[in-house]
């Protein structure tokens, strides 16, 4: 029997000094978003589980791309995402919890004896026509920017993207975990 691996960060907190701090939602609102993501993220993996070979994805990572997409979904597109992604909140609170989950787990105080960043990014096409209210969402709740991108250019996007990425300043951990699966991973990190 193949081993399956589901990568879920699931967050299981509510956090109610968080919902303070943002003024528009309430412990109850995060409750909910987070058993909306639990839904979204094992109906997700109950399709993947039964196919073959390991599955490796992070649940949250789908649901946040998602989430910002939705942002700037109208009429029956917005009405299929929310049923697919099982949102119940209002728009306006739901991005606000995402945004409170997103600054919960980067841990601004430095509480915790690791370092998780959540980190967003649009990429579009340059001349894509985006809507300034969109833009200003992703930028005050999921703490992202857009960042123009030639995709007729494949690998020089590609590697524009994942350069970026490894760029980025990162606190190395004393821990290493080097055990390799015994069978290729597939699926979305």
């Amino acid at each position: 029997m193949k081993a399956r691996i589901c990568s879920a960060f699931i967050t299981l907190l509510v956090v109610s000094s968080v919902a303070h701090a943002q003024g528009q939602i309430t412990g109850a609102d995060v409750a909910q978003a987070v058993k909306d993501n639990n839904r979204f993220a094992l109906e997700l993996y109950g399709n993947l589980a039964g196919q073959d070979g390991n599955v490796f994805l992070s649940p949250y990572s789908i649901s946040t791309a998602l989430a910002m997409t939705y942002g700037s979904a109208k009429g029956a597109t917005a009405r299929e995402m929310a049923k697919t992604l099982h949102y119940t909140l209002p728009n306006d609170k739901l991005h606000a919890v995402f945004g409170a989950l997103i600054r919960m787990q980067n841990d601004p105080e430095g509480n915790r004896a690791y370092k998780l960043s959540v980190a967003n990014r649009l990429w579009a096409q340059p001349g894509e026509d985006l809507r300034d209210d969109f833009l200003q969402l992703i930028k005050k709740n999921y703490a992202g920017g857009l960042q123009e991108i030639d995709f007729q250019k494949a690998d020089k996007a590609r590697n524009t993207i994942t350069t970026g990425w490894r760029r980025r300043p990162v606190a190395r951990s004393r821990t290493s975990f080097h055990r390799a699966p015994s069978t290729p991973l597939r699926g979305w990190y």
